[in-house]
């Protein structure tokens, strides 16, 4: 382990630390910076995120430089899985050589391995596979301007052109036709790729090669064994430096950052010493030639003549303004500090807790100052307050957005319309299609008011219809936390482990039943139109929340709970069989779902939505749900299993023919009488739907296309028992065994 001291300019640090971060992300990635990152790490190398991440770790360093006097002590290890020196965080090694320019041209100069992998690829060739064919190799090291020339003449970028046969190094699949863009760049990449197999096999090498199973394998084998000797040959570059009296600043990693010996002279003009760095370099590796140069600082960035020093922070309160940036605080009804993480999840400490958490923030003795501190972040009480609402300055709002506030996107309409679909194939009608994505839009519009807030119940009779890849669309608008997931109600939502519904927002009841919601009626009605619901936790004391919870539901079961025409809340939504088994649909639409383009999208459509009327508007009832509400027990189905087994007593059975609705009420009514007089009765047309729903619906998705069992003639409906398919239906094994 080293330790090194960098003494950053401090007018500089001045100067980046208070401008704003969009400011300052313009001035670092200009066009040719972003093209250089897109073709090192692809579209994600410049993302939003990517970008503030990054101004993130440089405002980081100043203030860890603000803490510690403007300087910043950083010790460096060598980690084998990196095989290079590399410095804790946060150090300037790290920081973008724009930013590293700007803050240490004043004092130091930057020398570095002249084409440092080729050099060394060429000189472990010739140490290891002496016989080996490598004239391009040797071509491009001796004559490396010649090739990037060829390729900056198609207009690549000349840092580009030296990444492309870098990249050919540390990468085991040949280039693609389209990226062989030179006669020599197609020869040197087919000859790299036979250099790759050849060291692959030296054995004093087998401790570089990574694991079988890992993708590009031979790319990353070249990557670990040039960065170990390009550490080995640095090394002895900085030990020269160090006998000579020279100071390092940082290590790079085919170099070093040194400070100037003298104020009044600088390196640059000094060749000699790049020199004598050869000659001693290659007095312990005789034929490597490693050539050395000195880099110069980059000048992208720079401190106006007129910019007026505006004084950074002293580290107390820089630490302070983090923190509190971070979110904790003081809340004096609660006696308690807290915080909000980012998932959303509301973190409660003592001052104990505080304490351990604080004890390191980045300046000495922060926390004990914070504490006394008379001019902290405290407030009142808690709560959470919607968009929708105005949160008192007095209370802390725990509310976190929705996902879909926050998200980065480029508007993608065809991926939206796809989700859009999805809900239209599930709902199977326009109207209640309709209304349905007007209940997201009021869900998301309107997070503080429950007065319309129906409860969606999407029954599906067969698995794999496509309820949960709809949850997963809105879980993705809304976000992880703010949809939460159960399959037992009665002890996660409404019993007493119902800690989670302190964050949730849309309830999912999946796999909704009867059962389950046995005696919690009254509790969900409370939860539907209740202002303030209570929290139980494991060792916490009950407390009240405000609740803007709504609920969803799925389920398999064809009645999940009581309803009357009373429940008025209960909006059951019959989904079709259309989607099950369709394993390539389900493939295609959760590209979307993971899509920000598409998400993004659709809840700025939803969000926009026009919901004028809509806590007035009465939601359209599926055929299935009114018959729920005339008749929540269903014997449709005793009655045809019965009605099949004496097909089977009787001979000349009928099996294979079409029967009339009319006669198959007919033995309906007469069963009934016989079996159970109190059921209720269904005249003809209520019982061919049950028929149609319980029965015919279930065994033959789409029945009513299905010729073979369903026909209309002349005014009349007509059904057909097929045996088999009755008998596998209602598992008669009987049938089964004799057909």
């Amino acid at each position: 382990m080293t330790q090194l001291l960098e003494r950053p300019n401090k007018l500089a640090m001045d100067y980046i630390y208070n401008l704003n971060d969009d400011d300052l992300i313009s001035m670092i990635y200009d066009e040719q910076h972003i093209l250089e990152e897109q073709f090192q790490g692809g579209k994600y190398a410049t993302s939003k995120k990517k970008q503030k991440q990054q101004i993130f770790n440089i405002k980081k360093y100043i203030e860890f430089c603000m803490a510690n006097d403007f300087e910043n002590p950083v010790k460096y290890n060598q980690r084998k899985s990196i095989y290079r020196m590399e410095g804790e965080y946060p150090s300037i090694q790290h920081i973008k050589g724009c930013i590293r320019g700007l803050f240490f041209k004043h004092n130091t100069f930057d020398i570095d391995q002249c084409s440092s992998h080729p050099v060394i690829l060429l000189y472990l060739v010739n140490r290891f596979c002496p016989d080996l064919p490598i004239g391009n190799l040797k071509e491009y090291v001796n004559d490396r301007e010649k090739y990037l020339k060829q390729l900056i003449d198609t207009n690549m970028p000349r840092n580009i052109a030296k990444m492309c046969f870098l990249r050919i190094i540390n990468k085991q699949d040949r280039l693609k036709t389209k990226e062989r863009f030179t006669p020599f760049l197609d020869s040197f990449d087919k000859e790299i790729k036979n250099i790759q197999i050849a060291l692959g096999c030296v054995d004093e090498f087998s401790v570089f090669m990574p694991a079988n199973g890992v993708a590009n394998k031979l790319g990353k084998f070249m990557a670990n064994l040039l960065q170990h000797w390009e550490h080995k040959v640095n090394s002895i570059m900085i030990s020269y430096l160090e006998k000579n009296n020279f100071e390092i600043a940082a290590y790079m990693h085919d170099g070093a950052l040194v400070y100037e010996p003298s104020k009044s002279e600088s390196q640059y003009d000094n060749p000699q010493l790049l020199l004598d760095i050869e000659r001693e370099v290659e007095t312990h590796y005789p034929g490597l030639n490693m050539k050395w140069s000195y880099k110069r600082h980059s000048e992208q960035l720079s401190v106006p003549e007129d910019y007026e020093e505006q004084g950074l922070e002293s580290g107390y309160v820089n630490a302070k303004n983090k923190w509190e940036k971070l979110g904790y605080c003081k809340v004096t009804d609660n006696v308690c500090f807290m915080k909000v993480s980012n998932d959303g999840t509301t973190l409660k400490y003592t001052k104990n807790d505080i304490k351990i958490i604080g004890e390191d923030f980045g300046y000495s003795k922060f926390i004990d100052a914070w504490l006394a501190d008379p001019d902290k972040k405290v407030y009142r009480t808690i709560g959470q307050y919607p968009p929708d609402l105005v949160c008192p300055s007095d209370v802390y709002n725990t509310w976190i957005p929705f996902a879909g506030e926050g998200m980065e996107y480029q508007e993608d309409k065809e991926g939206m319309e796809v989700l859009l679909n999805h809900f239209k194939i599930l709902c199977d009608n326009d109207e209640i299609y309709n209304h349905f994505v007007k209940w997201l839009a009021y869900i998301i519009q309107k997070p503080s008011k429950k007065n319309a807030a129906k409860m969606p119940i999407f029954i599906g009779l067969e698995e794999g219809g496509g309820k949960g890849t709809l949850v997963d669309i809105i879980r993705r608008m809304l976000g992880e936390k703010k949809v939460m997931e159960t399959t037992m109600p009665s002890r996660h939502v409404f019993g007493s482990f119902n800690g989670e519904m302190e964050n949730a927002y849309l309830v999912y009841l999946n796999e909704m039943s009867k059962r389950e919601m046995s005696g919690m009626e009254e509790h969900l009605k409370s939860y539907l139109t209740d202002n303030y619901i209570t929290i139980n936790q494991k060792h916490v004391k009950p407390f009240s929340i405000r609740s803007y919870h709504k609920f969803i539901c799925s389920t398999n079961n064809l009645q999940p709970k009581t309803s009357t025409e009373a429940s008025r809340r209960d909006w059951y939504i019959n989904i079709p069989n259309t989607l099950v088994g369709d394993t390539q649909y389900f493939m295609n639409i959760r590209k979307f779902i993971e899509s920000d383009d598409a998400i993004g999208t659709l809840y700025k459509y939803l969000k926009e939505l026009d919901i004028e009327n809509f806590e007035n508007e009465p939601y359209p009832k599926a055929e299935y749900q009114l018959e729920l509400e005339q008749d929540s027990r269903k014997p449709i189905e005793l009655w045809t299993e019965e009605y099949v087994k004496e097909m089977l007593d009787n001979e000349d059975n009928g099996f294979g023919e079409f029967t009339e609705n009319k006669e198959l009420w007919d033995h309906y009514k007469k069963w009934l009488n016989s079996n159970n007089p109190n059921w209720t009765f269904m005249d003809r047309a209520t019982f061919t739907r049950h028929l149609s729903m319980y029965v015919f619906n279930r065994i033959y998705p789409n029945y009513r296309k299905n010729k073979e069992v369903f026909k209309r003639s002349n005014g009349k409906t007509y059904f057909k028992f097929i045996k088999n398919d009755m008998c596998i239906h209602f598992k008669l094994q009987a049938c089964m065994l004799n057909p």
